[in-house]
């Protein structure tokens, strides 16, 4: 990734050309994905990729009613990738979580058991009761998994517009996504701009280091 470059022009794509991404950079792209920081390793989130015509339809036909600026986007996009967050953490995910945390020996010499006994269950039972913020938190994991996706697809040349701009409740009711436990939350369409992306050239305004930044002494 060229850091500088990135630094100075680096921006979210207005337009894409409708080209495909390369299957060995779409592999790297979600195996990237899928190594995503979360609290606890929890993962807490399902990646819906949308990669025909067709099925990037189904993704436009969601902002109907008052997000149709975005479509243009979806439809031209070499893919796009729904991120989906669960709403609570029941115990068939937690059980699966735990397994391959057993299976990949990622505590040696520690008790899982007792990790999982003296630290997260109660962690989780904070927001479950006491906070009542699960879905809230769980979203929060997911935006770690966006945060991570954007710089890596920097790193892999690959261009990228993240959009909340969408009905999410048509979304997950198209896609299944509620009966599954989870719900839709944001879009990142993956492709190549095109060369009359109009802000490329622009300046990239941002507000003063001093507005932005405190240094502690």
């Amino acid at each position: 990734m060229d850091l500088p470059a990135l630094i100075k022009a680096g921006h979210l794509a207005k337009s894409f050309d409708g080209s495909v991404i390369e299957e060995t950079k779409l592999q790297q792209f979600l195996d990237l994905l899928r190594s995503a920081p979360s609290s606890f390793n929890l993962q807490p989130w399902h990646f819906v990729v949308a990669a025909t015509q067709a099925s990037r339809e189904r993704v436009a036909n969601s902002m109907r009613g008052g997000f149709e600026a975005n479509q243009s986007k979806v439809r031209s996009a070499s893919h796009v990738i729904v991120f989906c967050s669960r709403m609570s953490l029941p115990q068939s995910h937690l059980d699966a979580v735990r397994e391959e945390e057993r299976v990949s020996g990622r505590f040696p010499g520690i008790s899982i058991d007792q990790f999982w006994q003296n630290i997260l269950l109660p962690s989780v039972a904070v927001h479950e009761y006491d906070a009542r913020d699960t879905a809230k938190w769980l979203e929060k994991q997911t935006y770690l998994a966006l945060g991570v996706a954007l710089m890596g697809a920097a790193a892999l040349g690959i261009d990228v517009a993240a959009m909340e701009g969408f009905h999410s409740r048509l979304l997950d009711a198209d896609l299944g996504l509620r009966s599954q436990g989870y719900t839709s939350i944001v879009l990142l369409a993956i492709g190549r701009r095109t060369a009359e992306d109009h802000v490329t050239e622009r300046p990239k305004p941002r507000l003063p280091v001093d507005q932005l930044f405190t240094f502690l002494e």
